[in-house]
């Protein structure tokens, strides 16, 4: 398969970004479109299987260089929340990782990957509201790890909230009571 030098962004708050080099397939990049490429399931593919190991291989050095402090609560934090943002569509092709660090607490993740979606519709030149059926919406083409193992390949969104992602329903069970609180919230904000 040929591949192309791609410049792969971590940003995490408040340190300079940390800049690493994967090679990635060329069908990748060619395929690329800012509107398109998130409704291809074939592309989505792809790219999860691209960015996956790419994210595992720096999460160390990703969490050495974030704040110590969860960006929800400001608990300490146990690991980031790594979220890619694809810019393959442009003549310089990049992908930026936006590091969020977490704590164990529920209602964290939904809630560091809320702030997340609103910095990636910032940085895509889309006004960021707070609007709950926006931030579904956005998290639609995005790849989103499993609440509870972080398994990415085949997962599904909570039915009600439908900002929780889980590979299964064991774990969807098994998070419900951490993420009960969160998506009646979620779910409420978006009927009002």
């Amino acid at each position: 398969m040929a591949t192309r030098p791609v410049r792969i962004e971590f940003m995490s708050g408040g340190s300079a970004p940390l800049i690493f080099t994967h090679n990635l397939p060329k069908t990748l990049i060619e395929k690329s479109t800012a509107s398109s490429s998130a409704a291809d399931p074939e592309y989505i593919s792809l790219f999860t299987a691209t960015i996956n190991p790419i994210l595992t291989q720096h999460m160390q050095a990703v969490f050495a260089a974030c704040q110590r402090e969860c960006c929800v609560c400001g608990a300490p934090a146990t690991r980031p929340t790594l979220t890619p943002m694809s810019w393959l569509h442009l003549p310089d092709p990049f992908i930026n990782v936006i590091a969020c660090p977490i704590c164990p607490k529920p209602g964290c993740d939904t809630g560091a990957r809320q702030n997340i979606q609103a910095m990636m519709s910032e940085m895509a030149g889309s006004p960021a509201g707070t609007d709950k059926d926006n931030i579904a919406e956005k998290i639609k083409g995005e790849v989103m790890p499993c609440n509870v193992c972080r398994k990415v390949d085949k997962t599904f969104k909570c039915a009600r909230c439908k900002i929780a992602f889980y590979c299964g329903k064991e774990h969807q069970a098994q998070d419900w009571p951490s993420h009960k609180k969160a998506c009646k919230s979620m779910a409420s904000g978006r009927q009002a």
